[in-house]
């Protein structure tokens, strides 16, 4: 059973190549603990507001991100949000690349990329890492805007390349059947110490 996870903003701060504000990655989680054992999700926005920093607006056109978590979950795979979907190339089982399709990109400020998955395989805390980094060799990665203004501006033809990068950190606790058997071996056991006592 999937977990939304839906109240715990987690913020990326990211390196930008032309604006005065970075755009930011955001991971928001329910709650920061689940059971072992669970699937669980994670919603990634990307937030920037290209009106204010470029003076027109811009469409996000495509993103990519390598997906870094801790050994106490496995990445089970990334559901697109419209209007993006999968990019057609072969990609790493740990990469995570969207496209626009023809209706264009998303120019609000909060744009939802999608949800991660991940399955939680034992008890403890770890953290789930977003990497976007622009420089990467597959030239996928990070947050791909285009501007939308003034034809004859040549800026409106060039793609803004950000690199983006969440990191958040999440608990991983025993199924409450665990804590129920515990519970019953504790009792189990003081049952016999008793016994061994009279």
């Amino acid at each position: 059973m999937y977990k939304l996870i839906t109240t715990l903003a987690l913020l990326g701060s990211t390196a930008a190549t032309v604006t005065a504000v970075d755009p930011a990655i955001v991971l928001q989680p329910l709650s920061t603990t689940v059971d072992v054992g669970d699937t669980f999700t994670v919603d990634v926005f990307a937030i920037y507001d290209a009106q204010a920093e470029l003076g027109y607006d811009a469409e996000l056109t495509s993103f990519g991100f390598r997906v870094a978590s801790s050994p106490l979950f496995s990445f089970d795979g990334f559901t697109y949000a419209s209007p993006y979907e999968v990019f057609p190339g072969s990609l790493e089982a740990d990469e995570v690349v969207g496209l626009a399709d023809l209706d264009g990109g998303a120019t609000t400020v909060t744009i939802n990329l999608g949800t991660l998955q991940f399955t939680a395989l034992g008890m403890g805390s770890g953290s789930i890492s977003l990497i976007g980094d622009q420089f990467d060799e597959s030239g996928l990665m990070g947050l791909f805007y285009i501007g939308i203004g003034d034809p004859s501006d040549p800026l409106d033809d060039q793609y803004l390349v950000f690199d983006a990068n969440g990191l958040g950190s999440l608990t991983v606790v025993p199924e409450p059947t665990t804590y129920a058997l515990l519970g019953g071996l504790a009792a189990l056991g003081l049952a016999s110490y008793r016994r061994k006592r009279s």
